[in-house]
């Protein structure tokens, strides 16, 4: 796997703003850089290798990148679960909340999207859609 230099954009305990590592390049940079900790400076070997399919973020990760109390995110996730209030859609944070689940979801209401579009892009998506292809 390829190696990258990395660049702190937002402190962290492992990077702060500004400082520079040399890290592999997995899935979990890619998400990093995502969310905007981390900038991608470039690839320190002769050619750079597709980036790594996206990884699901944990609940409590997935709620602290959305701004969110990650106990109470998964809370409400359990609670509309139970109650089965979602008729389907994927949460808004938490276990469940990724791309990848937005993307069947959408597919399976044959609702079409562009390719490069991101979960936030998906949810307000659907949330905008007309009301008759729910």
């Amino acid at each position: 796997m390829a190696q990258v230099l990395i660049t702190g954009r937002i402190a962290t305990v492992e990077l702060g703003v500004g400082e520079e590592a040399v890290v592999e390049h997995t899935a979990r940079i890619e998400q990093l850089a995502e969310l905007g900790y981390i900038r991608i400076v470039g690839s320190i070997v002769g050619t750079h290798t597709p980036p790594p399919a996206p990884v699901e973020l944990s609940p409590a990760e997935q709620a602290v990148a959305d701004g969110e109390d990650p106990v109470v995110a998964e809370v409400e996730a359990s609670v509309a679960e139970s109650l089965g209030e979602n008729d389907g859609v994927p949460p808004r944070s938490g276990r469940g909340s990724g791309l990848t689940a937005w993307q069947a979801f959408l597919d399976s209401k044959r609702i079409d999207y562009p390719a490069d579009a991101s979960r936030d892009d998906l949810i307000d998506l659907w949330e905008t859609r007309p009301q008759d292809q729910s």
